[in-house]
């Protein structure tokens, strides 16, 4: 199950992330939803608390993980 949070992005609204299978999930400001596998959860933590939403995500989360 999802513990889902709002953030403040100008793309993104909402991430949440899965203990139980290591998945994030993030919904886009445009209703798109996407789900990541194999997401640490240090790395779920560090997204949450980033300066810029849509950068971390851009650098450290899109190139760098697999979407279910």
């Amino acid at each position: 199950m999802y513990k889902m949070v709002k953030v403040d992005s100008s793309a993104i609204s909402e991430i949440g992330y899965n203990k139980d299978d290591n998945t994030l999930k993030i919904v886009f400001n445009s209703g798109a939803e996407y789900e990541y596998l194999d997401i640490p959860e240090s790395q779920y933590k560090e997204f949450v608390k980033a300066p810029s939403i849509g950068k971390y995500y851009n650098t450290k989360i899109k190139l760098n993980f697999k979407a279910k």
